[in-house]
């Protein structure tokens, strides 16, 4: 709790039930091939790219990113490298990083669930799934977070710009092929 950027966390969480809100409306017709291709771009324009003009600690930024990932992760399960994008601009340490990211995760995860199962996603035949994902989870998290504490700030970021990069073109790749089959 204590490393966690809390008004990032609210502001975020404010902007992700509007965008889940809006998701709701429109979450059986967008094509998810070109919604791949969005949030490749958008996750490399933000790790490489000009930082937004929005200062990256303003309220507004904030909700906006909120919105703009929740919206884009009931389309898309691979959110986590969109919401890092979003808060690598932010220039965290290590810690602070890791601990807001988590936080913001569990909140759209959350949101997620909510909207899957308002238009009647069947949660219970995946049960033992989503068991085994949590405690993969877990045991990532304390895994992750040995290896956190013995590499230095420059370095996570280096190694997390890198994987964020090969996540989002291997993105992009999918939507693209998906396209031309």
């Amino acid at each position: 709790m204590k490393h966690i950027d809390g008004t990032m966390f609210v502001y975020f969480s404010l902007g992700g039930v509007i965008g889940a809100l809006v998701a709701s409306t429109i979450v059986t017709s967008i094509p998810l091939e070109l919604m791949k291709i969005v949030v490749a771009a958008f996750v490399l324009y933000l790790l490489w790219g000009v930082t937004p003009k929005l200062r990256e600690t303003s309220k507004l930024w904030r909700v906006l990113a909120g919105l703009w990932t929740t919206f884009i992760s009931m389309f898309v399960g691979a959110s986590g490298p969109l919401v890092g994008s979003c808060l690598y601009v932010n220039n965290y340490n290590k810690l602070k990083f890791t601990a807001t990211f988590s936080s913001c995760m569990t909140v759209q995860h959350t949101l997620k669930a909510i909207l899957y199962g308002a238009v009647g996603f069947a949660f219970w035949q995946w049960l033992p799934l989503v068991m085994l994902m949590i405690l993969s989870g877990a045991l990532g998290t304390w895994l992750g977070l040995k290896l956190l504490h013995r590499i230095s700030s420059d370095k996570f970021k280096k190694i997390f710009r890198l994987v964020l990069t090969v996540l989002s073109l291997q993105l992009a790749w999918q939507g693209i092929m998906a396209f031309s089959i």
